[in-house]
């Protein structure tokens, strides 16, 4: 199991930056994988499009920061838990992984954005996703969740409270 300090650098590795757009005609999520043991891993990290901007180099940026085996699952409009015809969701991520063999003890979660609309309008939502992909990975399982950041008005700072009230039923999460 890796420790906090490891989860820390992992995420310092693979930082959400800027946002690009999601592509509705190609649904299919980019998967970046590496299988070769190293220092730090294995790992899994599930983003959504404002993960895009980091993709340039990431293989090399993990590979120097000695992260592997690791899976970068990236999908454009990617909800949580809300799976819709064109865009799988996170637990959809994990599900997939799990299916081909790869079963990380630690995952670095960096999505959330495309949730804030449901967050905004249904009153406990936040927590109920939050608990949905914490029950699917597990409670053996050291997570990584990044913190949501918008310049509008939104309700992100809903969510990252969600965020902080979850570490206590799940102290396996780490925002």
């Amino acid at each position: 199991m890796l420790s906090r300090r490891q989860l820390l650098l992992a995420a310092a590795a693979v930082p959400a930056a800027a946002l690009i757009d999601a592509n509705p005609a190609d649904a299919r999520p980019f998967v970046l994988a590496d299988s070769r043991v190293r220092g730090w891993g294995p790992i899994m990290q599930i983003g959504d499009s404002t993960s895009g901007g980091y993709l340039n180099g990431l293989r090399r940026t993990l590979r120097s920061k000695d992260i592997g085996p690791f899976r970068c699952d990236i999908q454009g409009a990617r909800s949580i838990n809300r799976v819709s015809k064109r865009f799988p969701s996170a637990i959809s991520a994990i599900r997939t992984a799990r299916a081909a063999g790869f079963d990380p003890p630690c995952y670095l979660l960096a999505l959330g954005s495309n949730d804030l609309w449901v967050v905004k309008r249904k009153k406990n939502s936040a927590p109920a996703m939050i608990d949905a992909i914490m029950n699917e990975i597990g409670p053996d399982r050291t997570v990584g969740f990044l913190t949501l950041y918008t310049v509008h008005q939104s309700s992100a700072p809903k969510f990252n409270a969600a965020l902080r009230e979850a570490t206590k039923r799940w102290p396996n999460l780490h925002i």
